[in-house]
């Protein structure tokens, strides 16, 4: 930061402080300034700091910006001078794409985020951007061995149970081991492992089933989120069970589930175009 004016420290760590405090809307005017600097590639990491803020404030197309910004200065860092790994460019992209992808995700740009994944060539990432776009068979084709990240398990489980094969579902959710620590880890992994069965009933047309586990993976994952304390993103973006359980109740006819649902979708994810609109709908203001 010694290159830079020393605001753009402080701006840095504002953003952080106010994201820790829990009143991010504080840091909107540092983070807006923050991103009106233009930075040497080494540093795409002050680039994708106002994304911290701006996805907390529900501000995606502002963080879109500075995500693709971000990314786009690794590459052209990687392609100029090959830094090593523990690099800022190096150490910081699987970070820096992690904000891309949700950053298009919210602003309706799945299938660029899965060009995303794909270019960046991180498993886990791939196989994240691949359930946002529904993508099933792609999701199977993602190379697995039962040591790999705990992601590509449950995204392979949740992939054969769309695709009806639910005994190689039932197979893959098996090998989803349970954590015994930490707790907030404990939580999203419960709610990962009722969204595959959730999808299973509903495979065998068990739709108040399907209904109850969604209803327990929506409250596993705001209290894994909780615990985590300081997320920038919700961990199952790619996969809401929110959205997911306010789909099935609606079909079912239950709004004040619905309605539930879609407020804790806005309350993981401000603003969330998904949920305001289905929850206008809901309302009969749209």
């Amino acid at each position: 930061l010694e290159r830079f004016p020393k605001h753009v420290g402080l701006l840095h760590f504002y953003i952080h402080a106010a994201q820790i405090a829990g009143d991010s809307k504080a840091a909107v005017a540092a983070a807006t300034q923050l991103a009106a600097f233009t930075f040497p590639n080494e540093d795409s990491h002050l680039t994708h700091m106002p994304g911290h803020t701006f996805f907390d404030v529900g501000m995606y197309q502002q963080a879109l910006d500075v995500g693709q910004r971000s990314v786009a200065m690794d590459y052209a860092g990687v392609d100029c001078c090959h830094p090593g790994f523990y690099s800022a460019v190096r150490y910081y992209h699987w970070h820096n794409v992690s904000f891309l992808l949700y950053a298009m995700v919210q602003t309706g740009h799945v299938a660029d985020a899965v060009a995303a994944a794909q270019r960046a060539d991180i498993p886990p990432l791939l196989a994240r951007a691949l359930i946002a776009n529904s993508e099933w068979q792609a999701v199977l084709d993602i190379p697995y061995t039962k040591s790999d990240d705990p992601t590509i398990a449950f995204a392979r489980a949740l992939a054969f149970a769309k695709l009806g094969d639910v005994g190689k579902a039932q197979a893959q959710l098996a090998e989803m081991a349970m954590p015994s620590a930490p707790a907030w880890r404990v939580a999203i992994e419960k709610a990962k492992h009722s969204i595959v069965t959730a999808q299973i009933a509903l495979d065998q047309h068990d739709d108040a089933k399907a209904l109850q586990l969604l209803t327990s993976a929506s409250a596993e994952a705001t209290l894994g989120d909780r615990l985590a304390g300081g997320v920038e993103m919700p961990t199952l973006y790619y996969y809401s069970p929110h959205l997911a359980l306010a789909e099935l109740a609606l079909k079912m006819g239950d709004k004040k589930v619905a309605r539930s649902a879609l407020e804790a979708e806005l309350a993981a994810s401000p603003r969330s175009s998904a949920a305001t609109e289905a929850l206008a709908r809901l309302n009969g203001t749209k």
